[in-house]
């Protein structure tokens, strides 16, 4: 069973996103060991200003990513999968022997390279741009329906 790292910049304010979240995380955790890692957000005001802010969330991020993990990184130019797609992807890590999986999304101003970097997968949720909020919502509920996919369940259909 994979064990799932969320990281994430900032906190989840809309109250509907937010139950959205706690939902599908709640189900989620019936096919895998799932945590919710919220850090700092940074102001892009000041010197450096939004490329320092985003350095700043990057390295929070990284600090974040638990030893060994294999890392994926939430960005609109990366690979994009349909749902059964992603649920190949799933199995295909566990296949090969990976039992940590972290998530990463950036703020409202992307994710710094330094996290692309060292990401070993860069993955898009669509080619729309969404909020970053939101993408956490849609990345678990695809999460969810990858792993009700692969167990057979009628979630997807």
């Amino acid at each position: 069973m994979l064990r799932l790292s969320l990281l994430w910049v900032g906190k989840t304010r809309e109250t509907w996103l937010k139950a959205g979240l706690d939902a599908y995380l709640s189900r989620l955790g019936h096919y895998m060991t799932v945590s919710v890692r919220e850090v700092k957000d940074a102001r892009p005001g000041g010197r450096g200003g939004r490329a320092a802010a985003v350095r700043a969330e990057g390295h929070r991020l990284l600090a974040a990513v638990p030893p060994g993990a294999h890392l994926v990184a939430l960005d609109e130019r990366g690979r994009a999968f349909d749902s059964p797609g992603l649920a190949a992807f799933l199995g295909a890590l566990e296949d090969r022997g990976v039992r940590d999986l972290a998530v990463a999304a950036g703020g409202a101003y992307g994710l710094d390279a330094a996290v692309l970097d060292r990401a070993e997968t860069v993955l898009s949720l669509s080619p729309l741009t969404l909020t970053h909020e939101m993408a956490r919502l849609v990345c678990v509920e695809q999460l969810y329906r990858a792993c009700t996919i692969r167990a057979g369940t009628p979630y997807h259909h």
